[in-house]
């Protein structure tokens, strides 16, 4: 089936097989040989799961990008709400289990797709946040070296902690990365400074200047998503704004030539 598809349609991005491709696209219609559902009636992640069956049923070889086409599109499925997306994100954790269990080794992008599953769901449960840094952890320990992509969606997670931000792991691991040479990039400083806003008890809009002026100074041109990072942890300050520092970098902005 993934074979004929990568046939028949412009090829997939890495990390995936056809098999996301295709239904993310729309370009599968109808059952498959009777045993599929059209993806009008269930979810697309539960349709490329039932296909996902049928090729192990019939001896095909099933690698880590056609797990990871199924938790790709739990979380990308742009046709489910809300709360069915959550759902759908919740059931990846018994599938991550299944596909191991079954002698597929998860990459990368298994890892990378887990992690974005888990941070739909850090707003309702604080759990989530850890359950992140754990797999984030064993993703280290069987050899894979994140790079910024990864500490990026880890940050979200964080930030996102139902307990309210676990900004000082955040920090650790920003420095982790610094220590393991990993690329730091604007949305990498983006990620952090939002994760300093939400602390509990207050932004922590000391270290968040920091980090913005420790971009700088390494050569990092801040991304608009930056000074919107920055500029609403100064608003958020205990005791008023810092209104002039926010004025500063607005100054900053409009020089850079990024526009607001």
């Amino acid at each position: 089936v993934a074979r004929e598809w990568s046939k028949q349609f412009d090829r997939p991005p890495r990390g995936f097989s056809p098999l996301s491709f295709s239904l993310d696209r729309g370009d599968l219609k109808g059952d498959v040989r009777g045993k599929v559902q059209p993806p009008h009636i269930v979810p697309k992640w539960a349709v490329a799961r039932s296909i996902l069956r049928l090729m192990e049923e019939r001896g095909a070889n099933v690698c880590a990008a056609t797990y990871n086409s199924v938790i790709w599109l739990a979380r990308h499925d742009r046709s489910l709400s809300l709360p069915m997306t959550l759902e759908a994100c919740q059931a990846m954790g018994e599938f991550f289990e299944e596909m191991k269990a079954k002698g597929v080794k998860p990459d990368s992008y298994t890892y990378y797709f887990l992690l974005q599953c888990l941070e739909i769901g850090t707003g309702s449960s604080g759990r989530m946040g850890e359950k992140a840094i754990s797999l984030f952890e064993k993703m280290k320990e069987v050899g894979i070296q994140p790079d910024a992509k990864m500490y990026i969606v880890l940050f979200n997670n964080l930030r996102s902690a139902g307990d309210g931000a676990q900004w000082e792991r955040a920090v650790e691991y920003f420095e982790e990365m610094k220590r393991d040479g990993v690329s730091r990039n604007a949305h990498v400083y983006s990620a952090l400074i939002s994760v300093l806003e939400k602390a509990v008890g207050g932004p922590q809009w000391e270290r968040a200047l920091e980090f913005f002026e420790e971009m700088r100074k390494e050569g990092i041109a801040p991304a608009l998503g930056t000074y919107e990072a920055i500029v609403r942890v100064l608003g958020k300050i205990p005791g008023g704004s810092h209104w002039e520092k926010a004025l500063e970098i607005f100054g900053w902005m409009k020089h850079g030539q990024v526009k607001p």
